[in-house]
């Protein structure tokens, strides 16, 4: 097979004809197509594939396999902004910061890394001049262990649990004598194995128990320019093994390398937010994404949403999970080839819809191609396309978008709208690091400003468009 492939043109050609039983891109296989790519010279092509593939994939392994792709077609990446990160910690850095590099990368972030020697984060930390406070960082990553505790397996009293926290707010004040620097740490996880076993729970002082009691007090402690990374939530997300014990005793790797992409997910995440990178607004399809079926075909009783259907439930899910995104601030708005009347039938009659019209800031609802009706959408809202995710269960629309709009984020997803909520969990692409009541009302703000477009589109003369507003003055 391989002597009828004339060259890297040809393999680029073969490999674009390889998906999953759904038509989803395979990361590997985008892989694949970068590195053949980066052989014809086409460095941007190359970089955009790897981009993609990044944004699907939550393997240690498929990063370490990239690394040598990305470092052939760096320059094809693009920057936004730049970043200085110091990595602290009491374990071996090295492979995480590998990770970090590549998600940044992906981002569009030139990142500066200051990684001092293993176990020195509190001289660097506490000494005015360490080579920390030279470098000025815009982020300190602080990455502690349940060993750094100190903590016996069932303590006497609350005396050990005191001085934990009393020590690591030592740090964070000394962190923050740097200017505009920001702290983010990872929260302490309970040994997987205790002596006490349940004790270590259900025991006042068990240390399972204390290790809660200590990041509970730290949530509250937590300054402005302090971000606590939920190490529960973390393990929850990546559901594998957190700890190593014989890459810990070896190398002092913490946690297990398997966790490290859906970690640096978390920590490139909580870095967009806070530098203002976070995407702001969701579009997406109707017909086998919001729903099962096909309303026009379907009809309202016909398609599958809410109970008694197992899938119908798992898509309402989805549009509860959208509407919580919807309340803390998240726009929404729709894209979709159908009928309008067809579409808001549903949206306003059916007795299982979570969503309803007004959840939308902006509907396009026809037969135009998607990329048009979300360029649309972004110019009415005054929104960058880098801002943008779109979802949609159809590969034709998904590849249609990403050619023509090569900077909103298209997830792939099949249509299953447990994987959907994955998807989003996985990508962080809203990440928030604290909530506003600006944020509770953007959804509010932003349809107004709609009215208003709309309005005006449809008076004949500035004084028509002034009268329709209604306005009044308190």
């Amino acid at each position: 097979f391989r002597s009828k492939i004339s060259g890297p043109e040809e393999a680029a050609h073969l490999w674009e004809q390889v998906v999953d039983q759904n038509g989803r891109e395979i990361p590997n296989v985008l892989l694949h197509r970068a590195r053949t790519r980066a052989r014809c010279g086409d460095i941007e092509g190359a970089a955009a594939l790897m981009r993609f593939a990044l944004q699907n994939t939550a393997e240690y392994d498929f990063f370490l396999r990239a690394e040598t792709v990305a470092r052939k077609c760096k320059a094809g990446f693009g920057s936004k902004r730049s970043v200085k990160i110091a990595l602290l910690a009491s374990s071996t850095t090295s492979l995480l910061r590998s990770v970090l590099e590549l998600l940044f990368l992906r981002d569009g972030l030139t990142a500066q890394f200051y990684e001092p020697a293993f176990g020195t984060y509190m001289q660097e930390l506490l000494q005015p001049t360490s080579g920390l406070k030279l470098f000025q960082p815009d982020f300190i990553l602080l990455l502690l262990n349940w060993r750094d505790l100190g903590l016996t397996a069932i303590a006497s009293d609350n005396t050990e649990c005191k001085k934990a926290i009393a020590w690591i707010t030592n740090l964070w004040r000394a962190g923050m004598e740097l200017p505009f620097c920001k702290i983010l740490q990872l929260t302490f996880s309970p040994p997987a194995c205790d002596p006490g076993h349940s004790l270590s729970s259900l025991m006042p002082h068990g240390r399972s128990r204390t290790i809660r009691k200590i990041n509970d007090a730290l949530y509250d402690a937590a300054q402005e320019r302090v971000i606590l990374l939920d190490s529960e939530r973390i393990a929850i997300a990546w559901d594998g093994l957190w700890e190593d014990p014989l890459l810990w005793s070896s190398a002092k790797i913490y946690p297990a390398p398997g966790v490290l992409p859906t970690l640096g997910e978390h920590i490139a995440s909580c870095i967009r937010a806070e530098i203002g990178l976070s995407r702001k607004l969701l579009v997406l399809d109707l017909d086998n994404t919001l729903w099962g079926g096909v309303i026009g075909e379907d009809g309202l009783n016909g398609i599958r949403l809410g109970p008694p259907s197992a899938l119908g439930e798992r898509y309402q899910d989805f549009q509860l999970y959208l509407k919580g995104l919807k309340d803390r601030g998240v726009l929404l708005a729709l894209a979709s080839k159908n009928n309008p009347e067809d579409a808001f039938h549903v949206l306003r009659s059916h007795p299982s819809a979570v969503l309803r019209p007004d959840d939308f800031v902006s509907s396009k609802v026809n037969w135009g191609d998607k990329s048009t009706n979300i360029q649309k959408i972004a110019s009415e809202l005054r929104l960058g396309l880098d801002s943008i995710v779109f979802l949609d269960d159809n590969p034709a629309e998904r590849s249609e978008v990403r050619r023509a709009l090569s900077e909103v984020t298209v997830p792939e997803i099949s249509g299953e709208p447990a994987e959907s909520i994955a998807v989003l969990e996985r990508g962080l692409y809203f990440q928030a690091v604290r909530l506003t009541e600006e944020d509770r009302a953007r959804n509010a703000s932003y349809l107004s400003n709609a009215k208003q477009v709309e309005i005006r589109a449809a008076s004949g003369s500035l004084d028509e468009y002034l009268d329709a507003l209604a306005m009044r003055i308190h």
